[in-house]
């Protein structure tokens, strides 16, 4: 069943009066929900998904427990050291405070609507995250290097901008950043 369908299926059926509309009225007292997944805030949104869908509930839990993404996420930190060379990264999971602070990050996502992506289970776009990453990641570090070797290849006579002008001829990272690698 496409999106379309089903929008129109659930239009359909708030019309007819099958299901409460969705919506907040706006003459509700509390127009906007608590933010909170165990709420009974989103009642609405389980009916009008099951009417869309023709479920009875959605299927599984709406977030993974906290334990296991924390420790999924620092692994994934952990995977990412290890395929960009990178010592501080593979060693993250391992440093003091990690899961203090993967599990502050799991907290935020869960408080904030607009992050519930990152701790859903069934969300495609960590996935769809992490092959890209596993893909852009090892290029940007290539060209990375790549940059620096010409730089270290320049000729050493080259002179020195006047006080207070930037110098054009360093990195573009460096020049946003304003990073003086010494060059």
């Amino acid at each position: 069943m496409n999106e379309k369908t089903m929008a129109e299926r659930l239009a359909e059926k708030v019309r007819s009066g099958e299901i409460q509309n969705p919506l907040p009225s706006p003459s509700s007292s509390n127009p906007l929900p608590s933010g909170d997944p165990t709420s009974s805030d989103a009642a609405h949104l389980d009916q009008a998904f099951a009417a869309a869908t023709g479920a009875s509930e959605p299927a599984g839990p709406r977030f993974m427990p906290r334990d296991e993404w924390c420790k999924g996420w620092l692994a994934a930190h952990g995977v990412c050291g290890q395929m960009l060379g990178s010592a501080t990264l593979a060693h993250c999971p391992e440093r003091a405070g990690a899961m203090d602070a993967a599990g502050a990050i799991y907290d935020t996502a869960a408080d904030t609507p607009m992050l519930h992506w990152l701790i859903d289970p069934k969300s495609e776009w960590m996935k769809r995250g992490f092959v890209v990453f596993a893909f852009y990641g090892p290029v940007a570090k290539g060209v990375a290097g790549e940059l620096r070797q010409r730089r270290a290849a320049k000729p050493a006579g080259k002179a020195s901008p006047a006080p207070g002008v930037p110098d054009m001829s360093a990195a573009p990272e460096a020049r946003v950043l304003g990073i003086d690698d010494g060059q």
